[in-house]
């Protein structure tokens, strides 16, 4: 993998999971809370990616003991999910600044760099 390239397979399966992640919850958000989500499956996709995101509006609440764990075990695993994306994005897009930028600006070895101010005081003077 060259410098500034994205790992496209683990970034793809991370979004993959990400999306898993939010049907599956929602499904069994269904199955676990039933009324208390209205019995929507856009109500139940809504509060999972709230809670998954941690925004957490604050419109819903589990009243089971086991909707509560879920709800648990999804933020881990979905905070994770998040933070492996975005560093995965921002390290490609700051690598391949720092390469850029490393083709762009030539280096200097001491020895030339030292002439190359003593050149300058000469045209000072």
């Amino acid at each position: 993998m060259a410098d500034g390239d994205i790992d496209w397979v683990s970034l793809g399966i991370a979004i993959a999971l990400f999306i898993i992640l939010i049907f599956v919850g929602s499904y069994i958000y269904l199955l676990i809370e039933g009324i208390a989500v209205e019995g929507s499956f856009l109500n139940a996709v809504y509060y999972v990616v709230l809670t998954v995101t941690t925004v957490g509006v604050g419109s819903y609440n589990p009243i089971t003991a086991q909707g509560k764990v879920l709800t648990i075990v999804m933020v881990m695993i979905g905070m994770g999910l998040v933070l492996y994306i975005v560093t995965t994005v921002v390290k490609a897009l700051l690598t391949r600044h720092i390469f850029i930028h490393q083709e762009t600006t030539t280096s200097v070895s001491p020895t030339r760099y030292r002439k190359m101010k003593l050149s300058k005081r000469r045209r000072v003077r």
